[in-house]
């Protein structure tokens, strides 16, 4: 999994490419930096690349939208198609895709 953390105005992008799993769960640091330096209001989530999601993937998605929270910035999340989008709706986090993703 390829994890890519770039500023786009006054948003940060979070992509997402390969799979997002237990067995290759991304490093962070990139987002927590991005926060430190502050200027932006919402992190979107790419998962346009992302081919499969499991129960870990969904975890840090969560940790991630907690992270934003405690800094009072919003999580979107993009472009998840297949078996991420259903995942996704069924953790209950549809709330946060920003498109109308394939289920």
């Amino acid at each position: 999994m390829i994890l890519s953390c770039l500023r786009q105005g006054a948003n940060v992008a979070l992509c997402i490419q390969g799979n997002f799993t237990f067995f290759e769960n991304p490093d962070l640091s990139p987002l927590a930096i991005e926060i430190e330096r502050g200027g932006f209001d919402r992190v979107i989530m790419d998962l346009q690349s992302c081919h499969l999601i499991d129960s870990t993937g969904l975890g840090l998605i969560m940790q991630v939208h907690e992270l934003l929270e405690e800094n009072n910035l919003l999580l979107e999340i993009k472009n998840a198609e297949g078996q991420v989008a259903r995942m996704i709706h069924v953790a209950g986090f549809s709330g946060l895709l920003s498109d109308q993703s394939a289920a």
